[in-house]
């Protein structure tokens, strides 16, 4: 094979994607989908309670609350009430004419963040230790479940994107008649498949160094999760080169597409509601094996012996996947 033939079909495929606005959204579309969750992901402040205390308030009262919570100090009423108001869960603390301690509540605010407010403030005001007692407790989470499994999901969508990217530049050559044109170039049909392949492994690579930033997913593997992805995405490539070949134009790309985007997402998916004893009726799936292999590199439970051989079956599957749609493939970029 002809490195710099293959390299030539992987930058054609390449720039043709970023002139095509479909293409275009499919390569951004995981990152685009990351940003979007990251949104939903709960902050540590988002688990805690929240005072926002007025002026004049007190240094001992303050130090007193803020063992219960959050502290956000304000110079005047106003701006404290302004405070309230936001949108998340605060309570106010403020101090009458008299010099009392009083709450202030928008109305919409947790019954935790409306019962500790007003049992602290009584408790202040007569001055008796608060009836509260505050533990904690280490359930060993270092990340949000949210953020793991999206995490994980948005690399199989990767990889979804990126076969559907191989398989619409193939029905792009198919609707300019390219490939007739190709038979009579040196350029063999193994490099045509190898150079068209590439997008199908470096998307999803790039596009897990991004999700790992937008999503916060650090301390992991990443050696293990490079080779994860590397591996799946040969399932990826396949499912490009069979929409490809399948379809006419990209309506049928589409409809193709959206048969096996479901073939393709039904393991994942299968994975995170069946029981393990039930697994087994997973195994005919590529991305089974890939999602497994993935979350166990995620939730820091895999070694390498481990992970060799959940990707020695993952890559068995998909070989069988590959000698049986060999034939179509093979007279699908053959031009009639």
């Amino acid at each position: 094979m002809n490195i710099r033939r293959i390299l030539s079909v992987a930058r054609r495929d390449l720039l043709s994607s970023l002139r095509d606005r479909l293409l275009g959204y499919l390569m951004l579309a995981p990152l685009l989908l990351g940003v979007g969750l990251r949104f939903f992901l709960p902050s540590i402040g988002a688990a805690s309670l929240s005072f926002a205390l007025g002026p004049g308030v007190g240094d001992e009262v303050v130090e007193t609350i803020r063992a219960y919570g959050a502290v956000s100090l304000h110079d005047d009423l106003a701006a404290l009430e302004a405070r309230v108001a936001a949108g998340d869960d605060v309570a106010g603390i403020a101090r009458d004419a008299e010099g009392g301690l009083y709450v202030i509540l928008q109305g919409d605010e947790s019954h935790d963040t409306v019962a500790l407010s007003q049992a602290l403030v009584r408790a202040i005001e007569h001055g008796l230790a608060p009836s509260v007692v505050v533990t904690e407790s280490d359930i060993g989470a270092v990340r949000s479940p949210v953020a793991t499994y999206g995490f994980i999901m948005l690399a199989m969508t990767s990889l979804m994107m990126a076969g559907f990217v191989i398989g619409f530049n193939v029905i792009e050559e198919k609707e300019s008649d390219t490939l007739r044109a190709l038979t009579v170039t040196p350029l063999r049909r193994g490099e045509f498949i190898a150079g068209r392949s590439l997008v199908g492994v470096a998307m999803p690579l790039l596009h897990l160094v991004g999700l790992g930033w937008i999503l916060g997913v650090a301390n992991v593997d990443w050696g293990m999760l490079a080779a994860t992805i590397a591996a799946t995405s040969l399932s990826g490539i396949l499912l490009g080169f069979l929409i490809g070949v399948l379809s006419n134009n990209q309506m049928s790309g589409i409809a193709n597409g959206k048969v096996l985007f479901m073939l393709y997402s039904i393991a994942p998916v299968g994975a995170m509601v069946l029981p393990e004893s039930r697994a087994f009726l997973l195994y005919w799936a590529p991305t089974y094996w890939g999602f497994r292999a993935m979350q166990g590199i995620v939730l820091g439970e895999a070694t390498w012996g481990w992970l060799a051989g959940l990707l020695a079956a993952l890559v068995g599957v998909t070989a069988l996947y590959a000698v049986g749609i060999s034939r179509r493939v093979r007279v699908g970029l053959t031009p009639s």
